[in-house]
């Protein structure tokens, strides 16, 4: 219980120090060490996914079957919308990802949107359907990105800078003003009225 709860603060915390601060007051209390453990490799991972921190590399193919990583995607600002073909959810914020997507194009960003259907045939049929503003891509090691990631449901938002870096791993719901504020505000764009 003591672990739920401490994974559970450690997510939501806000800064390195706080995160480094519940895990050495709580930690110590485990008696099987297997939880310290794996708090620590979550902690890391979180840490890895802080603004500013390089971004967790992934390799994909487009509809083409041609290779894309994140490098390539360098230059530009990247949204990602993270999907599978059975997730409701997902289905109901694709649209307003993609609304988003023809509004910006021609500001320094790409959206993107990344499967991790297991089942490669059903991604491509739904994702020819999509829009073409928005980059289709299917991810080639789905746990891997599940975990670089730190995803633990789909839909889930990401967006990373022109460099590579990190500026949000967890993005409010497409469907959700903030989105499209967070979008806005790493252009640099002034508000809309």
């Amino acid at each position: 219980m003591l672990y739920w709860q401490l994974e559970k603060s450690i997510k939501e915390s806000s800064s390195t120090e706080e995160r480094n601060k519940l895990a050495e007051q709580f930690a110590a209390t485990f008696t099987n060490k297997r939880y310290t453990l794996i708090l620590n490799n979550k902690k890391r991972i979180l840490e890895s996914l802080t603004k500013g921190n390089a971004a967790p590399a992934f390799t994909a193919v487009d509809m083409n079957n041609k290779p894309v990583t994140l490098a390539s995607l360098k230059g530009k600002f990247v949204a990602i919308d993270t999907w599978a073909t059975w997730c409701a959810p997902c289905r109901m914020q694709s649209p307003h990802f993609e609304k988003t997507a023809i509004k910006y194009k021609n500001e320094n960003i790409q959206f993107v949107a990344i499967s991790v259907d297991q089942n490669f045939g059903n991604w491509l049929v739904s994702a020819k359907e999509k829009s073409k503003s928005v980059l289709q891509l299917h991810v080639n090691d789905i746990d891997k990105f599940y975990t670089d990631y730190n995803i633990e449901g789909i839909p889930r938002f990401i967006l990373i800078d022109p460099q590579g870096n990190m500026v949000n791993s967890q993005m409010p719901y497409a469907d959700q003003p903030a989105f499209e504020e967070a979008i806005r505000t790493a252009l640099n764009l002034p508000e809309e009225k």
